[in-house]
This record gives structure tokens, C-alpha cells and sequence, in this order.
């Protein structure tokens, strides 16, 4: 065997190997349950506003009044997962923008230490603690270290730190309120897309009951004994040989 017929057949094996590999579909913003319930829901839709349907549909209690209220809550619940995937990014946007104010906080606080460990370091040990010396900021919580960076703020105002401007306590307290502020979006980005999340929820439900209403009447339009009726018991999403159970 020459080296060109190696290379054919390990090509062929590589590309048979592709083709036995199973596809990955993104997960998107409804789990798998929800995606097939709202893909059948859009066909049986779509099969039912069909002139020749409609009428028997009707006969049977499902009209194109439930017919289009069915379209309408599948747009919305179509749209409802938009507002979810945009809250995702606008999340992880609010999460930087929070951290990076954070971060600029910090920054101004460890100067202004710095500034003080200069002037009390030896003559007044204890007046360090007034600048939060002597314990980790990064392990505090969010509500311990505002209470802390203020009361920096408050005793910087009264004093006077070499290198320090005097405009550095204002200063901290602007840097305070654009952390605080950052936080503030973040939750609210959670809140909305939760809230979201939660109307989509309900959304599939109300769907689901309304397609199956709609399956119940082509159910009763198309009986599974008579074999013409296959096909469009398919396009329902019935079953071809028995009853549909819900």
C-alpha cells in the first residue's frame, strides 16, 4: 500500500467518524422540553389555519379565534426568551461594571492608607484603624465594606494625609455612590430577566393547554379508524391508530 492510498483511506475513516459524531445543538433559552413543546405547537398551528381544516375545526368547538390566540402567546413567549437572552448579557455587562467600580474604589482606599501609615505608623498606631487598617477589605461583605469605606471618608474629611488632596473624601464618597449604583443595575437586570423567565414559564403552560385543545377537536375531525386520516393526524400530532390522550 503507497502512502497515497494511506492518506485516502485515513481521510474517509476521519470523515466517516465526523458523520457518526452526534450534533450538539445550543441549549438556547428554553430547555429541550420547552423547545419541542413550542416547535409542535408552531406546526399544529400553522396546520390548523388551513382552509381545509378550519371549518371542521370549528364544528368541533375551535375556532380561529383559539386558533390565532395560540399564535399570538407562541410570539410572546418567543419573545419573553429574547428579553431572557438579552438579560444574560446585559447581566454579565453589569457584573463588570460593578467589579470595575469596585475596583476604583479600592484603589482610592489603599492610597489614602498608604497616606496615613506615613503620619501614624509610629505616632499614632491606633488612629490606623480609622482607615480600616489592619484587616482585609477583599474579605468583607458588600455591606461591611461600604460602612467601612465611609467611615474612611468621614475621618479623611478631618484630616489632612500627605499626598492626599483635599478633595479625596469627596472623591471617595463619589466612588462609593458609583459602586453602589453599579450593584443597584446588576439586581435589577436579575429581577428582570427572573421575572422573565417566570412569564415564559407560565407562557409554554397556557400554550400547551391551548394546543391541545386544538388536537382534542382535530382528534374528533380526523378519527384514528378511518386510514385517509393518517397524514393529517401527523400534521396534528396525533397518533395514527389510537385515540389522542393528551
Amino acid at each position: 500500500m503507497d502512502d497515497n492510498t494511506m492518506i485516502v483511506e485515513n481521510e474517509s475513516t476521519e470523515s466517516a467518524n465526523k458523520r457518526m459524531e452526534p450534533t450538539r445543538k445550543p441549549s438556547g433559552f428554553y430547555n429541550s422540553r420547552q423547545s419541542a413543546e413550542l416547535s409542535r405547537s408552531e406546526q399544529i398551528v400553522q396546520t390548523a389555519k388551513l382552509p381545509e381544516h378550519s371549518a371542521k375545526l370549528t364544528a368541533r368547538g375551535v375556532g380561529a379565534d383559539v386558533v390565532s390566540a395560540l399564535e399570538e402567546k407562541i410570539t410572546d413567549a418567543r419573545e419573553l426568551a429574547d428579553i431572557v437572552a438579552q438579560g444574560a448579557g446585559k447581566k454579565q455587562r453589569s457584573a463588570q461594571t460593578e467589579g470595575d467600580a469596585k475596583k476604583l474604589m479600592l484603589q482610592q482606599v489603599y492610597s489614602i492608607q498608604a497616606a496615613a501609615r506615613v503620619k501614624y505608623a509610629d505616632s499614632d498606631p491606633l488612629a490606623l484603624r480609622d482607615y480600616g487598617i489592619g484587616g482585609r477589605l477583599t474579605a468583607l461583605n458588600r455591606a461591611d465594606l461600604e460602612a467601612l469605606v465611609n467611615g474612611i471618608a468621614t475621618r479623611l474629611a478631618q484630616d489632612t494625609l500627605p499626598g492626599i488632596p483635599t478633595t479625596a473624601a469627596a472623591d471617595l464618597r463619589s466612588a462609593i455612590a458609583t459602586w453602589k449604583s453599579a450593584n443597584a443595575s446588576q439586581s435589577a437586570t436579575t429581577e428582570e430577566r427572573s421575572t422573565a423567565r417566570s412569564r415564559r414559564d407560565t407562557m409554554v403552560q397556557e400554550i400547551n393547554a391551548l394546543r391541545r385543545k386544538v388536537q382534542f377537536a382535530a382528534d374528533g375531525a380526523y378519527p384514528h379508524w378511518e386510514p385517509e386520516n393518517a397524514a393529517i393526524r401527523t400534521a396534528f400530532g396525533l397518533p395514527k391508530n389510537k385515540p389522542f390522550a393528551g
